[in-house]
């Protein structure tokens, strides 16, 4: 029995996606570096000698510059996997356009990722950071200026979704939501504990070395 020619023409397109979809592999082998709009919103606790006193505050603006490794680990033919990181960042805020506060982390993490079809994937993991921290305060009429040096911790979830501009050339955007306690102290022993809470945004570009997946057997 011979097919019409449309209905021929479908089967061929169909079945063109299909190997399309079937042969994608999970292959993340990225060394990456992107820019990322971090919460600003924070509470906070201030204890001297005499006093403590808490509040809810914000910084003007947040952001910051990371980089790092990402390795996804596959059986042969999967389009998914497990995806494992090791990340740096520096970050910076204002406080009313004078202040400043910066930190220094390290995050490993750990998540799935999955490749649909050739040329996409997408990442969901889970980080810890762990880090250093300065606040500079200016002096203004009604208090010294003020630094303090300190440290700090916490955790993210974020998803990702990366397209393959060439062969190894990626870029990507991601979203997430993060938290982090700092604890600095200064002068006049005076301590300041900082947590910041909220989504997080970024976009990002990877150079992936390799596109032959690691296999578990």
């Amino acid at each position: 029995m011979r097919l019409p020619f449309s209905a021929a023409v479908r089967l061929v397109i169909l079945a063109g996606i299909a190997s399309t979809l079937s042969a994608a592999e999970l292959v993340v082998r990225d060394l990456d570096a992107g820019i990322l709009a971090r919460p600003t919103a924070f509470s906070y606790t201030i204890s001297t000698p005499s006093i403590e006193r808490s509040d809810n505050d914000a910084w003007s603006s947040g952001s910051g510059f990371a980089g790092g490794y990402r390795h996804s680990l596959s059986r042969p033919g999967d389009s998914y996997g497990l995806v494992v990181g090791l990340e740096g960042a520096a970050d910076g805020y204002l406080y009313n356009q004078e202040g400043t506060f910066g930190t220094f982390t390290g995050r490993p993490s750990l998540g799935a990722g999955w490749a649909p079809f050739d040329g996409w994937t997408f990442i969901g993991e889970a980080g810890y950071s762990a880090g250093v921290a300065t606040l500079d305060l200016p002096a203004t009429k009604a208090a010294p200026a003020f630094t303090a040096q300190g440290s700090g911790s916490g955790y993210d979830l974020r998803a990702s979704a990366w397209w393959s501009a060439t062969g190894q050339l990626q870029v990507g955007v991601l979203a997430g939501w993060q938290t982090m306690t700092w604890k600095v102290s200064g002068d006049n022993s005076t301590d300041m504990t900082f947590t910041q809470s909220g989504m997080c945004y970024g976009l990002g570009i990877a150079w992936r070395f390799s596109s032959a997946p690691t296999r578990l057997e």
